[in-house]
């Protein structure tokens, strides 16, 4: 997710490359390419507590 996010932004500040270039040259979507763009800081991983109920019937 971090290497991502740092490929993203090289491509885009270095290179110069537009969004929908990099999400075609990364096989992502514009969606994803744009919410990195969006921020500043890599995102990080949160391990969600599994929160499911087990019904017995």
């Amino acid at each position: 997710m971090k290497a991502q996010f740092y490929r993203i932004k090289f491509l885009y500040e270095k290179e110069g490359m537009s969004q929908r270039q990099i999400a075609k040259k990364l096989g992502n979507t514009r969606n994803t390419v744009s919410k990195y763009f969006k921020t500043d800081e890599a995102p990080t991983m949160i391990k969600r507590q599994n929160t499911s109920i087990v019904l017995l019937i």
